[in-house]
């Protein structure tokens, strides 16, 4: 679930707080220009995920993605990297290390089929 989040509100721990455990995520009213509606899945349970590249959306949102769906974010490939989001049509250092690491190379679209 999307929600603005009103000034008023920012200040009142207990719905901060509600809003974290329920996975909800703010995306102020400024940065709804490419608004992204997806389901809160937990497909993702176990999985961290890396991206390398220039992604459709700001990092950010792929950030909050993983968290909803039970995911999690990693800024680098190492061991516990389960997948990577490659948008390079080049080599990059980190698919280097993803294929080092036998780590799972997927496209945008292949992580959107994954929390769909």
């Amino acid at each position: 679930m999307i929600v603005e989040v009103s000034k008023e509100e920012r200040g009142n721990s207990e719905y901060i707080k509600m809003i974290y455990e329920e996975r909800i995520v703010h995306i102020s009213h400024n940065s709804t220009d490419n608004w992204l509606y997806t389901p809160i899945t937990n497909k993702l349970a176990g999985k961290n995920i890396a991206i390398t590249g220039v992604t459709t959306f700001p990092r950010q949102v792929y950030v909050s993605l993983f968290n909803m769906n039970g995911g999690v974010y990693k800024s680098g490939v190492g061991k516990k990297t389960t997948h990577l989001i490659n948008t390079h049509s080049e080599e990059s250092s980190k698919i280097k290390r993803a294929k080092e690491h036998r780590v799972q190379l997927i496209t945008e679209a292949d992580f959107f089929k994954m929390i769909a």
